[in-house]
């Protein structure tokens, strides 16, 4: 998110939420000529509600993550920036240490279901559904979401046992790992993959993981 901009010659500007009000960052974004638009699917649909259907003109692509994002919000999306933007929605990954995969939407594009694709891989990642683990499934099967690929980290700093439950050699091919994300996907040769949220208790606040049983223990 730093870098790239920076790398392609672009300015990057940072608004903080939680020092600024949501009624701030449409005018943020105009003053500023913010022409794309890095953020959570709930910030964007406070930033949709609060426009109330005035044009951000100048937006020429809106990425959205951290979240699932819904078919509703494509529609937010379309009320809100000109008809020549486009709405980018895919799956980054920790785990991985980079997007895995994604999908442009723009404005009249159709939709399937009630969230929005998370796209195809590039060039170089494999992405397959197995339910249970090691065994795929077919095109409109939910199971969870296994990527592939030469490109994956060895796995956890100092945690052996969590990178065994996260990461597999694949002995047939020695120079491609396996990463168990522990999401739940769906996969349709029209649109590709969708993700449908979590497997086990994680859940995602305004984009940031928490897991349950750490808040217990506190």
């Amino acid at each position: 998110q730093i870098l790239a901009p920076l790398a392609a010659g672009a300015t990057l500007c940072l608004f903080d939420p939680r020092k600024h009000s949501i009624e701030e960052l449409a005018a943020w974004i105009e003053s500023s000529g913010i022409t794309t638009l890095q953020t959570v699917p709930s910030l964007f649909r406070a930033l949709a509600l609060q426009t109330r259907g005035q044009k951000l003109a100048g937006l020429r692509a809106v990425k959205l993550g951290g979240e699932s994002v819904t078919a509703a919000d494509a529609r937010l999306f379309e009320g809100l920036a000109a008809k020549d933007a486009v709405l980018i929605n895919g799956l980054g990954l920790t785990e991985a240490g980079f997007n895995v995969c994604w999908h442009t939407f723009r404005p009249g594009d159709s939709l399937e279901g009630p969230f929005l694709p998370i796209g195809r891989p590039p060039k170089g990642v494999e992405i397959v559904i197995e339910s249970p683990p090691g065994c795929p499934v077919g095109d409109g099967e939910r199971g969870e979401i296994v990527v592939r690929s030469p490109d994956l980290p060895n796995g956890y700093w100092n945690d052996e046992s969590r990178t065994a439950r996260t990461y597999r050699d694949i002995p047939s091919r020695p120079f491609v790992r396996e990463l168990r994300t522990g999401d739940e996907g769906v996969w349709s040769p029209g649109f590709g993959l969708t993700h449908l949220g979590r497997l086990d208790d994680l859940i995602k606040v305004r984009g940031h993981r928490v897991d349950p049983a750490a808040v217990e223990a506190v």
